[in-house]
């Protein structure tokens, strides 16, 4: 099915009708395990990840965390944009460690950002022991995984 307006043919007891229907998308959402108030900073034991049909804004679930709340939301309420405000990025420069995944093996160092980014979302570092540009997701604290 489509997202979008559409129309479905029911029947019922001989009688038919066409019931106007809204088919969304269903996104990841941060759904709510407690209620939270203005001026609490989100945890990550605040929220579950969940798949969802909405129209809010959403706010992806990986930088959720750290985030501020802005408006009263109610535990089981998906979080959307309107009810946070993210944390600012790790500015560039930043040092951070970066951990290296292929398959078993994990090698860890550590780099420095090459452009300023916030937990959760895509990073570029550099690797302080040889000078290479490695991308992936930065993850919390300050951590660049690399997978393979």
């Amino acid at each position: 099915m489509r997202v979008g307006r559409a129309s479905w043919k029911v029947t019922h007891h001989g009688r038919t009708v066409f019931v106007p229907v809204t088919v969304g998308k269903q996104i990841e959402v941060a759904v709510l395990t407690r209620s939270l108030a203005v001026g609490d900073i989100v945890t990550a034991a605040d929220f579950e990840v969940d798949l969802r049909a909405t129209e809010l804004p959403a706010v992806s679930p990986q930088l959720l965390a750290g985030a501020t709340v802005t408006r009263a939301v109610a535990a089981g309420a998906a979080v959307s944009s309107q009810d946070v405000t993210l944390p600012p990025p790790l500015p560039r420069g930043t040092p951070i460690k970066i951990e290296l995944l292929r398959g078993s093996v994990r090698v860890r160092g550590t780099g420095l950002l090459e452009r300023a980014a916030r937990p959760g979302e895509p990073a570029i570092a550099r690797l302080s022991h040889t000078r290479s540009i490695v991308r992936d997701t930065l993850r919390a604290p300050a951590t660049l995984v690399v997978e393979d």
